[in-house]
């Protein structure tokens, strides 16, 4: 039922019922559904209804974790005078279910309002009254906000809308009536800062989120008799479509084709609506303000195709599949707001939009998200709104009543203390439990709880088994109280309890792929502690890292609270197994081993998962790429072995049936030492080659080095006209100058697209398509000095050769080996990548030879502003490059320059020969 005033809201509720509802409390029943004794469950009624509050608890009474009450030192800042009066006068009518008891029962009617209404006043005192809603709200908002509230996993707490369920739900009545649509997007921003128990998670949601759920859970405001007549107002960003299906050359049939999703967005920004990578779209549409007249360039910039409308001509028309190209248009324009659609379809590999325009007499830019508005927003007022002033006299009777009450026992007020007659402590209570807040009829002054029969059973078991009570849980006791507490199981299985039960159909996925319950339902926390890393543990449930499901609708929520971590921390000790974190000995040999297996000429696993970023060949099953970073190596080694051992419903197949070996060939032949193969190529993580079979999403010209190195002599940025670019299936890749005679530059990810050297030899100097460049130290790697103080030679032309190159070789593995001379010395350099634990590294192997070397003939190893050594043969550079260096009878030396350190190698050389290695990892 609706209200429109103040005085219908709290007289037809308290009238209409005459009973109340006992308190909601999940992790209660989670544990009575788990079999736990009745003292376990006692326990866990005493801790979620804060007994400990007023029944103070001692030492003895082992490991008792109360739930926080909200925080209420800004109450009047969030919460409607109208709400809190009505609420305190009866808790359980208004909200039924809640935890809050009846304070002011048994009073006569007149008392409770006089008590409630000095209670309202004080609680509003403190930063209120509530500020009018600024933000407004629209229907699609609510449609928006309802599709979230269904679907990213608000309903396994709370009810569906519209749909019993059997398993009993947090209330959310009458919330229209107790704040506004600026104060609930707060609130779901960051439910900690009211609600310190941390039972309320933080769902991490962006603006665009979290106004539109706002506006659904106060959806009744938007008809709000109060609010008729106010004009509608536009709000900030624009509505947008998100098409998934193949609509290139298509793109007029959007406007009739049904959307997958659709809402406000801040901008042009797509990337936050999708996960795919090819057949998708997007429909932008809203207002655009100009204050200057006069010519206006629109541009689009996009891979693939893209449409710009401005009311109803079509400025930019940038169509066809093709690379990112930008396409420009004008159109004349008035002072005021003007229509603007922007249609983007991707079709397939790469994929990016960017929208800006050239306003008269300014340069080209982004527009500005301010400039654009989505029309139809109307003013959200709180239901039964009324004015409200704080009667300075009344807030002060209010202050000592809600000490007088104890609210300061649950609600910590900083100035207020509680009453000085305590109730008697928790385990004193013993078989006096049926007494006081714990009688079936509860005397005049002591809270109300309205517990049921049954729960005042179950304290009572619990307060009676005081011996129970008093000793610790053990672990496994702990995990199962924590996880009820947290209300984890009504996402999560362990041990076959829990799961999304009767609300399994409001779990699904965000992509259209077949991969089954597995696909849709939140991972079994069944063995979890032997199963992921302990550090990873805590940043998957507190911080919202490692979430390895981006094709799950329901969203795994961050919570943070000191119960939390005691939690995370229990779990690796209760489910761990001898030998869970021990990895098996590296070797690059070996993690080429795991290459061969995980790729299509293996075991195929790219067939369903993706890795680093790279789409699998079929359904995007977890990547691959996040293994070492979450998961202990023994885990891992079960699983392969038998998965459904592990997991019932897993797709995973056995490779291994009954142990036996396919590839006996790879790997010793064994199945343990494939599984360690595998770890070993899975650990390298970001730094892992591509396997057998999948390939990078490349633009026309790209050079992918897939089984074996690539070389280009071209124009290269840094490496001047006789450039060599030499590319790596281990995705670190290097430059050299055939000019200078030195390498230049290494990276990693992408290789490189000479198509701007091939494309009429337009001495377009093509750089590095991947990341984390680095720069080498300038001047020749080899070098005599007259003195330890000489600077290190460079070249002071562009093209004034210092050493002379003769050219390069392959070895066996198809690597270039280069030559040059420098100072009468032959240089021979190998520049590779190697697989190391944590990711490849950059090998530079030198081989100098010569009759002689003078006095003062150095290799430079590296160059930065701070160089310090960190251990035996390896220093670090600027604090992000380390260097290893392995060179028999000669000791490197740092020395210090004008622009900075300096990591030398003195040659000595051993039958006319040194042998030196420099190994880069950064």
């Amino acid at each position: 039922m609706t209200f429109r005033n103040g005085a219908a809201f709290g007289a037809t509720i308290l009238a209409a019922l005459t009973s109340v509802a006992a308190p909601i409390i999940p992790a209660h029943d989670h544990l009575r559904a788990s079999g736990a004794s009745p003292a376990e469950q006692g326990r866990m009624l005493v801790n979620e209804l804060n007994c400990v509050a007023c029944h103070k608890s001692t030492p003895d009474e082992g490991q008792l974790a109360p739930k926080a009450a909200p925080d209420l030192r800004n109450a009047g800042a969030r919460l409607t005078p109208q709400f809190i009066r009505t609420f305190l006068k009866n808790p359980q009518a208004v909200r039924p279910g809640t935890m809050m008891p009846a304070l002011l029962h048994g009073l006569t009617s007149d008392q409770q309002d006089a008590s409630a209404d000095a209670l309202t006043h004080y609680l509003v005192s403190l930063g209120g009254p509530i500020k009018p809603d600024q933000a407004g709200g629209s229907a699609s908002d609510v449609e928006v906000g309802r599709e979230l509230f269904h679907e990213i996993g608000c309903v396994a707490c709370h009810a569906p809308e519209g749909n019993a369920s059997e398993f009993p739900s947090v209330p959310l009545t009458h919330l229209a009536y107790k704040t506004t649509v600026d104060q609930m997007v707060a609130f779901l921003k960051d439910p900690a800062h009211t609600r310190p128990s941390g039972r309320m998670p933080d769902f991490r949601l962006s603006d665009d989120e979290a106004l539109p759920l706002a506006v659904y859970l106060l959806r009744d405001q938007l008809d709000n008799p109060q609010s008729k007549g106010v004009a509608s107002e536009s709000g900030p960003g624009l509505k947008y479509r998100y098409f998934e299906g193949r609509f290139l050359g298509r793109e007029a049939d959007l406007e009739k084709a049904a959307p997958k999703s659709n809402g406000v967005a801040k901008n042009f920004d797509y990337k936050s609506l999708t996960t795919r990578i090819k057949s998708f779209a997007v429909l932008f549409e809203g207002k655009l303000r100009v204050d200057v007249p006069g010519t206006y360039m629109f541009y689009t910039s996009s891979d693939d195709s893209s449409l710009l409308w401005i009311g109803d001509k079509q400025v930019v028309s940038n169509l066809g599949k093709h690379p990112m190209q930008e396409r420009s248009g004008t159109v004349e324009l008035s002072v005021g707001s003007h229509a603007i659609k922007v249609v983007y379809v991707q079709d397939a590999g790469d994929h990016d939009l960017d929208v800006s325009w050239k306003p008269p007499q300014g340069v080209k830019s982004v527009i500005p998200s301010h400039r654009l508005s989505v029309p139809g927003r109307v003013p959200m007022l709180p239901l039964a709104s009324r004015a409200f002033s704080v009667d300075t006299r009344k807030a002060a009777s209010g202050k000592k009543l809600f000490s007088a009450l104890r609210c300061v026992s649950c609600h910590t007020m900083p100035d207020l203390a509680s009453s000085t007659k305590s109730p008697p402590p928790l385990m004193a209570l013993g078989r006096k439990s049926d007494q006081g807040c714990m009688a079936e009829s509860v005397p005049k002054g002591r809270p109300d709880f309205g517990l049921s029969a049954a729960q005042r059973e179950t304290i009572t078991a619990g307060l009676v088994s005081a011996k129970a009570l008093s000793r610790p849980l053990s672990p496994v006791a702990q995990v199962d109280q924590g996880l009820a507490a947290f209300n984890c199981l009504a996402c999560h299985t362990r041990d076959d309890i829990g799961g999304p039960s009767d609300r399994a159909a409001y779990f699904g996925m965000r992509i259209d792929a077949e991969l089954g319950d597995e696909g849709r339902y939140p991972p079994t926390l069944t063995g979890v502690g032997n199963k992921i890393r302990p550090e990873a543990l805590g940043e998957i449930v507190m911080y919202g890292k490692h979430h390895v499901r981006p094709y799950m609708a329901t969203r795994m929520p961050s919570f943070k609270h000191a119960d939390v971590e005691r939690l995370i921390a229990l779990l690796p000790a209760v489910d761990s197994r001898s030998g869970d974190t021990a990895a098996p000995e590296f070797t690059s040999a070996s993690a080429n081993d795991g290459r061969r297996l995980v790729g299509t000429s293996g075991f195929g696993c790219v067939n369903c998962h993706n890795l680093n970023g790279h789409a699998s060949l079929g359904i995007p099953a977890v990547d691959l790429g996040t293994v070492s970073a979450r998961l202990n190596p023994e885990w891992l080694s079960r699983f392969l072995l038998e998965p459904a051992a592990i997991n019932k419903a897993t797709r995973m197949p056995s490779f291994w049936p009954g142990g036996a070996v396919a590839f006996k060939d790879v790997a010793d032949g064994t199945a343990a030492g494939q599984h360690a193969a595998i770890w070993n190529y899975l650990s390298l993580g970001a730094g892992m080659p591509l396997p057998t079979g999948m390939g990078e999403a490349v633009s026309d010209n790209e050079l992918l080095p897939h089984d074996e190195p690539v070389v280009l002599r071209t124009f290269i940025k840094d490496a001047g006209p006789r450039g060599i670019a030499i590319g790596f299936p281990e995705r670190i890749h290097v430059s050299f100058d055939a000019n200078k005679v030195r390498l230049t530059n290494a990276w990693k990810g992408k290789f490189i697209d000479p198509h701007g050297a091939w494309s009429g030899r337009n001495m377009k100097f093509n750089g590095p398509m991947g990341h984390d460049v680095l720069a080498m130290p300038p001047g020749p790697s080899v070098a005599v000095l007259a003195s330890p103080e000489v600077p290190w030679p460079t070249q002071d032309h562009a093209y004034r050769v210092v050493g002379r190159f003769k050219g390069y070789r392959f070895d066996k593995a198809r690597v270039p080996i280069l030559m040059y001379e420098q100072d009468g010395l032959r240089i021979e350099e190998r520049p590779h990548p190697e697989l190391r634990p944590g990711g490849a590294v950059l090998v530079r192997q030198f081989v100098v030879t010569g009759d002689a070397v003078k006095d003062g003939t150095y290799l430079l190893a590296a160059a930065g502003h701070a160089i310090t050594k960190t251990e035996a043969g390896r220093w670090l550079v600027d604090g992000h490059l380390s260097v290893n260096i392995t060179s028999p009878n000669m000791t490197p030396v740092v020395r210090t320059t004008g622009g900075g350190k300096e990591l030398l190698v003195p040659l000595v050389l051993s039958a006319k020969r040194a042998t030196i290695e420099v190994s880069l990892q950064w």
